[in-house]
């Protein structure tokens, strides 16, 4: 198998994100659960039960603490490949090198969410 630039650079992404995961699953979560289930810094087992909109929030939580491993800084580059479902979209309410909040929304029923630094919660 030949290995190019790009399948390197995905290969290592996709580990780095991984062990991201890894290592959250093993910090205590000080958060309750929120009414869509979602659980602060912490990513639920069950991925494949979740709904788009908590989903996409998930990914990008993990994109951007990913980014800021990368980086040293927060920055929305980092969602540049995160792909969206029909009808959820992201949009930044705050935003500085050493914090954030996103709000993910949906056209449809499912409730939208907030990310920041500190997990997926409920959209105040």
């Amino acid at each position: 198998m030949v290995w190019n630039r790009t399948a390197w650079n995905r290969s290592a992404s996709l580990v780095l994100a991984l062990l991201l995961i890894a290592g959250v699953a093993c910090a205590p979560s000080t958060t309750r659960p929120t009414a869509s289930g979602a659980t602060g810094a912490r990513p639920p087992a069950a991925s494949a039960t979740l709904g788009p909109v908590e989903r996409t929030a998930w990914e990008a939580w993990l994109l951007m603490e990913l980014g800021r491993l990368r980086l040293g800084v927060y920055g929305t580059e980092a969602l540049v490949d995160l792909a969206l479902p029909a009808g959820v979209r992201w949009t930044v309410v705050e935003y500085g090198p050493d914090d954030y909040a996103l709000a993910v929304t949906s056209d449809g029923t499912e409730s939208g969410l907030r990310v920041e630094p500190g997990g997926v919660s409920a959209l105040r």
